[in-house]
């Protein structure tokens, strides 16, 4: 056992020996020879994007990149073997400095080692600075179109034509367009362009030349299918040079008048929008024109109508129902006239309602399928009541159906539409009535009253606005006047 132990030692041993002897053997990391870039400084330096920066030193090639301060870094993709070893050169990298910049100029090697060559190397970022070719002369009229060719016009921010700011139409480096200013007489112009660059704001350029913009008077007159129409119809003025033409004005009789911007008026003709009117009125048509809003003389007058309302109903107004006896007990709704005895066999499928004959003095609308044999004696034509003419009423008397429902101005759905139909906001029947369901036969009335009704035949819906109603000493006197909104 002994034995064992004495011969694993002497193994440990001569291997730990073995190892120290290996790791003397071996070379220091700073016993190994690295090749060292040395590169020559420079003194404070100016140069231009896209220009080359020539550095030089000793082991040049193991330069890997190249800072221009913390603006950009430059990556040296030549393969290292077919590097310069003594010189290296780089170009100033273009549309990355937007102005002059002072900047530090370093380099890494060995792709660990910083070296700054240049402390303050100046990028320097000329100024843009605009030119014409263009000389101006001759004569225009207000609105041409000036074009200005030359070089960097993209950077002008504004045009002056003699100190006065025009608008400018179209712009891009080698042309620059802008419109001739209105005038009030033939008038001489000097354009000064106006840009900013690295050298300041509001640096000035100013063409060379002048040129004139001759006054220029429109004449025109309403054009013949223009001179009456309604409110909203377009007016059509005809003539020449009303492209200087900035507003419409309108005068009625009594001098009151009222203008009307025009944009981008036409040489020979533009269109305006009628105006709202009350009434049909007559007005006089004159033009603005020029810087300092000259008018012309009247060049014709045009005529507005009223527009006319398109209603998406059957709207009758002021319709008399008398008692039984008289001419006009039975009404049509969607015709909007009552039906005399003596038309009523011929009509009897269009009643929509009959004023009832009642037995005391009071005003009371009647469902024409209960029309009784005393409303049938009651109506008389010539010298014969109805009731004994020999006729069959029977379309009118069981065929038809009308329901009435009087609305309630206590109840909020019901004074909803009672106030609707006071107020003359009625816009569509049915859905102005919504959920009210007409369910009376013979309502009695009285002044301001006002009702919906349906006649199930037609299946077509109404109201009724009670506006006044005569009580006579006999029945037969009685008559109710009222306003009828029905469906088309």
């Amino acid at each position: 056992m002994k034995k064992r132990n004495y011969t694993l030692t002497t193994a440990l041993t001569a291997a730990l020996c073995c190892l120290i002897c290996l790791l003397n053997g071996c070379t220091r990391d700073n016993d190994i020879d690295i090749p060292q870039t040395s590169v020559n400084t420079m003194g404070a330096t100016t140069v231009q994007p896209g220009e080359t920066i020539t550095l030089t030193g000793d082991n040049m090639h193991l330069i890997s990149k190249v800072y221009f301060g913390d603006v950009t870094t430059l990556d040296i993709k030549t393969p290292q073997a077919d590097r310069d070893h003594q010189s290296l050169t780089v170009y100033v990298p273009t549309e990355v400095f937007e102005e002059t910049n002072v900047i530090s100029l370093a380099v890494l090697y060995n792709s660990v080692h910083r070296l700054v060559v240049c402390e303050e190397l100046t990028v320097y970022i000329a100024p843009v600075i605009p030119t014409t070719s263009t000389t101006l002369s001759g004569e225009v009229k207000p609105g041409d179109v000036i074009t200005i060719t030359g070089t960097n016009l993209n950077i002008i921010k504004a045009i002056q034509a003699n100190g006065e700011s025009v608008t400018i139409d179209n712009k891009k480096a080698t042309e620059i367009t802008f419109k001739a200013p209105e005038v009030d007489a033939d008038t001489e112009f000097t354009i000064t362009l106006v840009y900013d660059n690295s050298l300041g704001n509001d640096q000035t350029l100013i063409v060379p030349g002048k040129f004139t913009v001759k006054e220029v008077v429109p004449g025109g007159s309403v054009a013949s299918d223009s001179r009456e129409v309604e409110t909203g119809k377009d007016v059509t003025i005809e003539g020449t040079n009303l492209n200087v033409v900035s507003t419409v004005r309108l005068t009625k009789a009594g001098g009151v008048s009222s203008d009307i911007v025009i944009t981008n008026p036409g040489a020979t003709g533009f269109t305006f929008k009628a105006p709202e009117v009350d009434a049909d009125t007559e007005f006089t048509v004159t033009l603005i024109y020029g810087k300092s809003d000259k008018e012309t003389a009247s060049i014709g007058t045009v005529k507005v109508k009223k527009a006319t309302v398109v209603l998406t109903y059957l709207y009758w107004e002021n319709i008399t129902l008398g008692a039984p006896a008289t001419e006009c007990a039975l009404f049509d709704a969607s015709a909007g006239r009552t039906i005399t005895p003596c038309d009523l066999f011929d009509n009897q499928a269009n009643v929509d309602f009959a004023m009832d004959a009642t037995s005391s003095a009071a005003a009371r609308l009647l469902n024409p399928a209960n029309i009784n044999d005393n409303f049938m004696k009651a109506q008389i034509c010539g010298d014969s009541p109805l009731s004994s003419d020999g006729k069959d009423y029977s379309t009118v008397r069981t065929s038809l159906k009308t329901q009435f429902k009087l609305l309630d101005s206590k109840k909020e759905t019901e004074n909803t539409l009672i106030q609707k139909v006071l107020n003359g906001e009625i816009t569509d029947i049915k859905k102005d009535i919504g959920s009210l369901n007409p369910s009376t036969s013979t309502p009695t009335v009285t002044e301001n009253d006002v009702l919906v009704f349906k006649n199930t035949n037609k299946n077509k819906m109404g109201i009724i606005r009670i506006k006044s109603i005569t009580l006579g000493e006999k029945k037969e006197l009685n008559t109710i006047t009222m306003d009828v909104y029905y469906e088309k």
